[in-house]
């Protein structure tokens, strides 16, 4: 009942003053959802802080984040005080840098804060874009200041607009040099008293791309399903789940398919109690 009450303090506060400084994280309501309810930290209490050594080189070899994470106990303590959370309950809480690791965060106080792990906006959702945000990076689609500045002004914002991004390695080839003729070796055939026959170079017909098909921020898919406002799907095709991360109960749903809110996918949409167990329904899946 305790943990139940404050749950329910931090969805109704906006802020408190503990000893004189700002306390619980805001709550702010997703402008591409509102019924989305997402714990951020304080602006005041933790702003964010990098590493500036840390560049894209550093930070994308493997192993990196094991040699730079230190948070002393001192600290930990410091910072669920901080917010007005007895470290006792630390158990319910992640010690989240704002900015990872991964992406040259700090371990200073000013990039830490206690972020819930229950609910369907908790830390396990943020450990999602994290990893995807240092991918990007890392692959060259995205600059790692962009991807920093992302994840510390809104990093649920941040999830919303890059969680379906592809990252494909990139591929190189390198042409061969051209060949330099010896010095003193003409670089013309000598002249014929037949002119050669010259024999007309065969094109090949340019080949045309399809056009891309906007999904309106849906996963990539052949069957043309998306956000787009559409029809909602309720009759799926076969192969849905193969580019639709679904529930284990997708096919017993009897309602239209919806994306839940921790990005898995049900076909319980728009009856009572649909993506009960994945933080509630997000929208229709449109076809």
């Amino acid at each position: 009942m305790k943990m139940r009450t404050r749950w329910a303090a931090l969805l109704i506060a906006v802020s408190v003053t503990v000893g004189g400084s700002q306390g619980v994280a805001a709550l702010v309501a997703s402008p591409a959802h509102a019924a989305v309810k997402v714990i951020l930290p304080s602006k005041a209490l933790t702003p964010g802080a990098i590493i500036p050594a840390a560049s894209k080189t550093v930070i994308c070899v493997a192993g990196y984040t094991k040699k730079v994470r230190n948070v002393p106990m001192s600290r930990r303590l410091g910072v669920f005080a901080s917010y007005g959370i007895p470290y006792s309950q630390h158990s319910h809480y992640e010690l989240d840098h704002l900015i990872s690791l991964e992406l040259g965060g700090s371990n200073a106080a000013s990039n830490l804060w206690p972020e819930p792990l229950l609910g369907a906006t908790g830390a396990r959702i943020k450990d999602k874009i994290e990893n995807k945000l240092h991918a990007l990076v890392c692959d060259g689609k995205i600059s790692l200041k962009i991807a920093q500045h992302a994840i510390a002004t809104n990093w649920y914002k941040a999830y919303l607009k890059y969680r379906n991004v592809a990252a494909p390695r990139p591929v190189t080839t390198t042409q061969p040099p051209a060949a330099i003729p010896p010095v003193g070796v003409p670089t013309t055939p000598p002249p014929t008293t037949t002119p050669p026959t010259t024999v007309p170079p065969v094109t090949a017909p340019p080949t045309t791309a399809p056009p891309a098909v906007d999904l309106c921020g849906a996963p990539a898919n052949p069957i043309g399903y998306n956000f787009c406002g559409g029809t909602p799907v309720t009759s799926p095709n076969p192969s849905v789940c193969s580019y639709f991360p679904c529930i284990a109960s997708f096919w017993s749903g009897s309602g239209y398919m919806a994306e839940c809110a921790d990005g898995n996918y049900s076909m319980s949409g728009g009856l009572q109690g649909a993506c009960s167990r994945h933080g509630g329904e997000l929208r229709p899946v449109d076809v």
